[in-house]
């Protein structure tokens, strides 16, 4: 990337870095997009180990042509994290334990369409859900 030298070339980035992160969590790359929390709150309960393990089991099962793995800054609810949110299903998993981890690729490997949006959820908001998407 060329430096940014004036406001013209600075919004022309702008714009390309929005679209391109658009596309990436709308799935348009045809992968599906995990991110890690990387805040320090989830650092401290083992976000890291977590996103390790996730790279290994995406290695494992060669899905690395399928899914993007990410950490990205804090979501702002350092009390329940870790978190791993994946795109484009727009799914945020809290209280991640690294042995959650298989259940989650595990889970995403076997379906194309997800409607459960989260371990903790309750069986009614699922059917509903189910039942909203025909």
């Amino acid at each position: 990337m060329e430096p940014i030298k004036n406001p013209a070339t600075l919004e022309k980035e702008i714009c390309r870095c929005t679209a391109a992160l658009n596309a990436k969590v709308e799935g348009l790359n045809g992968k599906r997009a995990v991110v890690v929390c990387g805040g320090t709150g989830c650092l401290a309960t083992h976000s890291a180990d977590i996103e390790a393990e996730l790279k290994r089991e995406i290695a494992a099962h060669h899905l690395e042509d399928k899914v993007t793995l990410n950490h990205v800054g804090c979501f702002g609810f350092c009390s329940q994290g870790p978190f791993v949110k994946i795109f484009p299903e727009n799914t945020l998993y809290r209280a991640v334990k690294v042995s959650d981890v298989k259940r989650i690729v595990d889970v995403y490997r076997a379906v194309d369409v997800f409607v459960l949006p989260s371990l903790s959820e309750n069986l009614p908001n699922t059917i509903m859900e189910a039942m909203a998407c025909g």
